[in-house]
């Protein structure tokens, strides 16, 4: 069987969605980005401002187009923003 184009799935368990990230995330992904003690156990820098945010989640929008390995947003169900 031959793939053209493969897109990650929505993954559902009794407890969590495990999904892509979209803009729509952007003050949910803000709000942690922004804290600089957090942000010493992460791969990035503290986000100065929504615009990092947008840029980050852009960055990752584009992996997902072009097919690379791209980080998803996990949520418990109870909290789930969509």
């Amino acid at each position: 069987m031959i793939v053209e184009k493969w897109s990650y799935p929505t993954l559902y368990t009794e407890r969590l969605i495990l999904r892509k990230i979209d803009m729509s995330d952007i003050l949910h992904i803000y709000e942690y980005a922004v804290d600089k003690e957090m942000s010493t156990y992460t791969v990035w820098d503290a986000h100065q401002s929504l615009h990092d945010t947008q840029k980050y989640i852009e960055k990752i929008v584009s992996g997902y187009e072009e097919e690379k390995v791209a980080p998803l947003e996990i949520f418990h169900i109870k909290n789930s923003f969509k």
